[in-house]
């Protein structure tokens, strides 16, 4: 109503606040309010106001927020034309994708834009190979400030299959959010967890890591991982853990066990164990 579009036309309204307001305007779908919204679209339009009128415009399907996206497509702000190029690219427009990749394999996106942007990128309806090739240059280069391993997820959330070497790699890496979400990525992407990468992280010293190689082998039907699941629970910190997640606890270790008796594998299961099948 009126008080909304006062709100929206108020030039000294702070940043911060107008942001908030926009991010309850979803499911308004009012003509008048998208128009000013739209008009928000300003090359000088501070970064999170300009995320926020973005992300409710792509959330109302605003056509006409197409061609009012070009002021931003050219202000000074690095953060500004890339939230830009995201949401035509959001929008199902690739005209922008490759100043897009240049800006994020740059790596000069100051990372709080960058988590910003990939909101938008998320809901693209197809990302072009260039731009997650940007990704694989951005996380290679490891830029100061990011955190790595969300760059690693946004990547991650894609399955590209040439980003399959650089998250093997990755699996080494010595931050186990890192791994993890390598890991995690890897196995969205058809063949890209083989067996024998799979089973190269039964040594790893993070025992999530283990337990979770074992699994996806158990899933392949294959036994070669119970053991390291064995070892966890009778002396990793998961068998200190006995008031954490009980549930889960029993059904990996059953799950375990029954894979076991099946494949006739043979294991020693710690006697603590055997009273909780």
């Amino acid at each position: 109503g009126p008080a909304i579009l006062k709100v929206l036309g108020d030039p000294t309204i702070e940043p911060a606040t107008l942001s908030l307001a926009l991010g309850q305007l979803q499911g308004l779908r009012d003509a008048k309010v998208l128009a000013a919204v739209r008009g928000l679209l300003r090359s000088e339009a501070p970064v999170d106001v300009l995320a926020a009128a973005l992300t409710l415009l792509h959330a109302e399907g605003d056509e006409q927020a197409l061609p009012a996206v070009k002021p931003p497509l050219e202000a000074p702000v690095v953060g500004v034309r890339a939230l830009a190029g995201t949401f035509l690219l959001a929008m199902g427009d690739e005209t922008q994708a490759e100043a897009l990749s240049s800006t994020i394999a740059s790596g000069e996106l100051p990372y709080l834009d960058f988590l910003r942007l990939r909101t938008l990128l998320g809901k693209a309806p197809r990302c072009p190979d260039r731009v997650l090739d940007a990704l694989v240059t951005l996380i290679e280069s490891d830029p100061k400030g990011y955190a790595l391993s969300i760059v690693v997820i946004t990547l991650g959330s894609f399955a590209y299959p040439k980003a399959a070497p650089l998250l093997r790699r990755l699996l080494d890496h010595a931050d186990a959010t890192v791994s993890k979400a390598a890991f995690e990525a890897l196995c969205r992407i058809p063949g890209a967890m083989t067996p024998e990468v799979t089973r190269a992280l039964l040594t790893s010293k993070d025992e999530t890591r283990r337990v979770s190689a074992a699994e996806a082998l158990r899933r392949a039907d294959d036994p070669s991982g119970l053991a390291a699941v064995i070892d966890v629970l009778a002396h990793g910190s998961t068998a200190r853990a006995d008031a954490a997640q009980p549930r889960q606890r029993s059904a990996l270790a059953g799950a375990s066990l029954r894979a076991a008796a099946a494949k006739g594998a043979g294991l020693m299961v710690p006697r603590h164990w055997q009273a909780r099948r």
